[in-house]
């Protein structure tokens, strides 16, 4: 057997954006389709790498992606609403990052204290022996 006869074989695999889109829209559709309540709905993926040609939202409504005006603003509002929520926790998460940065400089100033401290003292193995 050759090495080409023993390689599995993988299934075509679209493009993972183009996959997160299709998921995403079937997603939000049932969802509409479960909660009446519900206008449409905005999913924004945020993937590892930043490319401007992949899609940044995935916008659904009721009969297609929003249309009319009060269905831009009701879900203008709530993505603004989502990006303060988001703002809020970046500047949350900023805060510990500085908290747990300023409790590692104390330390590492007190540890060369206490080093500074150990080499102003006298070494006893240095010390010639007592006659």
């Amino acid at each position: 057997m050759t090495d080409e006869n023993n390689a599995r074989i993988e299934p075509v695999r679209h493009c993972y954006y183009d996959e997160v889109y299709e998921c995403s829209l079937k997603f939000a559709r049932e969802l509409l389709t479960l909660t009446p309540e519900l206008e449409s709905i905005a999913i924004v993926p945020a993937y590892q790498q930043t490319l401007s040609d992949i899609p940044t939202t995935v916008l659904v409504g009721r009969n297609g992606p929003p249309a009319t005006a009060v269905e831009v603003m009701h879900l203008s509002a709530q993505l603004h609403r989502a990006q303060v929520h988001l703002s809020n926790y970046a500047a949350r998460f900023l805060q510990y990052v500085d908290r747990e940065l300023a409790t590692g400089i104390q330390r590492l100033h007190e540890v060369r204290g206490e080093l500074g401290e150990l080499s102003d003292k006298p070494n006893d193995a240095e010390q010639p022996p007592a006659s």
